[in-house]
């Protein structure tokens, strides 16, 4: 019992590490192309949300990222937990 709980621990862990990495590195990319975009004065759009901005937006980008880093973060400990209870 207490092996199988710590493989479960040990796997989300894992698959969280791994998944939550990927994600947060793709979305660091979109997310800079978006910036350098809105600090040239272009029309810019956030494929996660899918609304334009300028570079007058700059404060509802961050609100974005910061959204974006949240739902990263809990999709990839659902996405672990799915795996882990898979595996036992």
């Amino acid at each position: 019992m207490i092996e199988a709980l710590v493989r479960f621990v040990a796997g989300v862990l894992w698959e969280f590490i791994l998944y939550g990495t990927g994600r947060l590195a793709l979305a660091a990319l979109s997310f800079g192309r978006a910036w350098a975009e809105a600090m040239q004065g272009e029309r810019t759009e956030f494929p996660w949300h899918g609304f334009g901005r300028d570079a007058s937006g700059l404060l509802v980008m961050s609100q974005t990222w910061t959204g974006l880093i949240g739902g990263s973060v809990w999709m990839s400990a659902l996405f672990a937990l799915l795996v882990a209870l898979g595996r036992i």
